[in-house]
């Protein structure tokens, strides 16, 4: 993230965003398996009828959830506030 937005106009989302992805792996333990996103990844591929979105991680069902009810730039605000 730093690498291709850290410089430009986008650069202090760009860094809110590695902060706090580099809080969520360091410090919560949050961070799915990459193996739990390789199974859903597989699931996705073999399926017949692959479904639009396949939740996985902490935090992906409610997310998904509020950019069903939100209007998108309030979703954006909401989504961007928790990174800045």
């Amino acid at each position: 993230m730093r690498e291709l937005s850290g410089h430009g106009p986008y650069r202090d989302l760009a860094e809110g965003l590695a902060e706090s992805t580099e809080s969520l792996y360091r410090e919560h333990s949050k961070a799915s398996d990459p193996s739990v996103v390789a199974a859903i990844i597989r699931e996705a591929i073999e399926t017949a009828s692959p479904r639009p979105r396949y939740p996985v991680g902490y935090m992906a069902r409610p997310l998904l959830a509020l950019n069903r009810i939100l209007p998108a730039r309030l979703f954006d605000r909401v989504a961007t506030s928790q990174i800045t």
